[in-house]
This record gives structure tokens, C-alpha cells and sequence, in this order.
């Protein structure tokens, strides 16, 4: 019996989630933050900064605000906070037209005729990141755009680039230390503003369709600094590799079963893996169990206020020896969706 290429990368993403779910878990991590970045538990909602082929692959507009705040009983810890907008070229006029036709709770049971096979769509995306950690305090801007291909009625391929502006600094006002003098390493940052600006290049790919996602990026591929007072390189880490997969089973006709992980790589910091498991009940309620190994476990769960807007929150709480003085990490992000009626969304997740 022949197998067409469509079965074919179905049963080999479906292989792909079962080996990486069950033996994954036992790679050894550390999750260090020190300066690291994407430290999201909803990890899902940053996806177009993560990797800049998410951008577009629905024919929605996507906007969310997200808060993510790290050990909570420690003064100092870190804080992040983001605004995100992308969406399609496509997707953005059909949201923002005058359409009066009734609108379906589920949008992607409908297809559009870019699906054919041949057809190509735009995507776009703008991220705004706002990071702080004691003394050291970051902020990106990150631009990306893709190119999504349809490959035959099952799935579609993206390939998208991203530039990203961010600024650092040191504030040796926020630090204290016993012997100043002596301390080489606060002497270093403390010697000037501590201030740099530095542009990246970044790049990923993805395929999706048929109720499943799986993405790789590289970030850092080229970085170029503007400006620099003494901070040393220290946000030239080195390059990212960022793995982002998921699959949709569907339990019933209104229960599904959403399945994700996380994997961040750099030579520098201990390999970050995340694993999510996910209920969504229709288009409205879904909560679910997150793990990062050697470092925390988690729940989130969200709902759908409207049919514009929704809310999702998480709690985390560390495996490691600062879990008791930690008291766990919360996170909060607030999204905004505009679709028309007969919209092409096979990720929607």
C-alpha cells in the first residue's frame, strides 16, 4: 500500500513527540537564568519571538501583553514583561474588512483557497521584551517576518527571519559588596555606565497542519554592537537553538489534548527542557501541567472572556534548593484575537 507524503510526516511528527516527551526527561538541566533568555512558563504565547516562523501562520491577528514574575518571595528577582503583536498579511485584511457574515466558535473547520497547494502567504510580527534581575536590566525589540508555503492540503511550511534591538545595563547602585575593592568582577561593571545596544540576527523554520507544530530557530546567528560602556560583551552569549513541537488529540468532539515541549539550547548555559501538557475544552476553558526538568513544575490554565479575548495564568514552583525561599513564580498574559468568519487557522493553539 503506498503511503502519501502527507501520512507519511504525520506518523513521523506523532514519532517524534513520543520520543521526545518520554526520554527527554531524562537529559540533564539546570535552568540558570543569569542574563538567559525566554524564561516563559506560557511559552506557547512568545512563540513569535521564539522562533520568527510563527509569525503569520494563522490568518488572525494576534496580540497579547504578558508579566512574568520569578521567585516571588525574593527581593530582586527576575521580572519580565512583554507586548506581542503578528498576524498574516491575508489575515489582516479579511480581520479589519467589513464582513457581516456570522462568525463560527471554531475557525479553523473552514478553509480558505490559499490552501492549495502553491499558494504563499506573508507573515508578520513585532515583540517587545522588558527584563530585570537585581542589578541587570535588558530590553529587546524583536521584528520578524516570514514566509509561509502550502504544501498540500495537510500542511503548510514557514521559513521567517527576525532582527532584534536590545539594550543592557548595569546598575551598581543595586549592588552591595563586602570588599568592593577586592571584588575584580563588580570593579569591572562598576568602572563605567555599564550600558550597551546591540542588534541581532535570527532565523527558524516550521511546519504545521494536521493538528501539530514543530519549529527550530537560531538566534544570535550574527550580532552586531552599537554601542558599548563597560559591560564587557556580556550579552554576546553565543548562539541559541530553540525546538518548539506540539500535536493536537482530539478526545471527544469538544475535548482536545494538547501535548507540547520546549527545548533551548547554548553552549554556555545547561540545555532547558519544558514539557506541557494541555486540556482544552472547545474554543473556551483549558488548563494543563507544566515541567522543567531540575527546576520547577507548574499548572496554567486560561479561558476565553470573549470571542476577541482571553486570559491565561500559571504558577510555578522550583524543584531546586531555592524552592523554600522562593514561594514559586506567577505569570500572567492577556491576548487579543481577531479573526473573520472563514479563516484558514490549522496551529490556533
Amino acid at each position: 500500500m503506498m503511503i502519501t507524503k502527507g501520512e507519511w510526516l504525520l506518523t513521523l511528527f506523532r514519532r517524534f513527540i513520543a520520543w521526545t516527551f518520554l526520554p527527554g526527561l531524562m537529559v540533564i538541566s539546570n535552568n540558570t537564568y543569569c542574563q538567559d533568555q525566554f524564561q516563559f512558563n506560557q511559552f506557547i504565547h512568545s512563540a513569535p519571538a521564539i522562533n520568527p516562523a510563527f509569525s503569520g501562520v494563522e490568518d488572525v491577528v494576534n496580540m497579547n501583553i504578558g508579566f512574568r514574575k520569578q521567585w516571588a518571595a525574593i527581593d530582586e528577582a527576575p521580572t519580565n514583561y512583554y507586548a506581542s503583536f503578528s498576524g498574516s498579511i491575508s489575515g489582516m485584511k479579511s480581520a479589519f474588512s467589513d464582513n457581516r457574515s456570522l462568525r463560527t466558535s471554531v475557525p479553523r473547520l473552514y478553509r480558505k483557497q490559499q490552501n492549495e497547494k502553491g499558494a504563499i502567504n506573508h507573515g508578520v510580527g513585532l515583540y517587545v521584551l522588558g527584563d530585570a534581575f537585581g542589578p541587570f536590566h535588558k530590553n529587546s525589540v524583536y521584528l520578524s517576518y516570514a514566509m509561509i508555503f502550502t504544501l498540500n492540503k495537510n500542511f503548510k511550511l514557514s521559513a521567517g527571519v527576525q532582527t532584534d534591538f536590545t539594550n543592557q545595563r548595569f546598575k551598581a547602585e543595586k549592588v552591595t559588596v563586602y570588599n568592593p575593592d577586592l571584588d575584580a568582577v563588580y570593579q569591572q561593571y562598576a568602572a563605567g555606565p555599564g550600558n550597551e545596544t546591540y542588534l541581532n540576527l535570527n532565523a527558524g523554520v516550521m511546519i504545521y497542519g494536521k493538528g501539530l507544530f514543530l519549529g527550530y530557530s537560531a538566534q544570535q546567528l550574527a550580532n552586531i554592537m552599537i554601542s558599548a560602556e563597560n559591560l564587557g560583551g556580556i550579552g554576546r552569549s553565543g548562539i541559541y537553538h530553540f525546538l518548539l513541537a506540539g500535536y493536537n488529540l482530539p478526545l471527544s468532539s469538544q475535548v482536545t489534548f494538547q501535548p507540547s515541549t520546549f527545548i533551548k539550547y547554548n553552549e554556555h548555559f545547561p540545555l532547558s527542557f519544558d514539557v506541557l501538557a494541555k486540556l482544552k475544552y472547545r474554543e473556551v476553558f483549558w488548563g494543563g501541567l507544566s515541567y522543567r526538568y531540575q527546576d520547577a513544575f507548574g499548572f496554567q490554565m486560561g479561558f476565553q472572556m470573549s470571542k476577541k479575548i482571553h486570559v491565561n495564568y500559571s504558577f510555578e514552583s522550583p524543584t531546586s534548593d531555592i524552592g523554600p525561599y522562593a514561594k514559586g513564580s506567577h505569570e500572567l498574559v492577556l491576548g487579543y484575537r481577531i479573526y473573520n468568519d472563514k479563516v484558514s487557522t490549522p496551529f490556533l493553539w
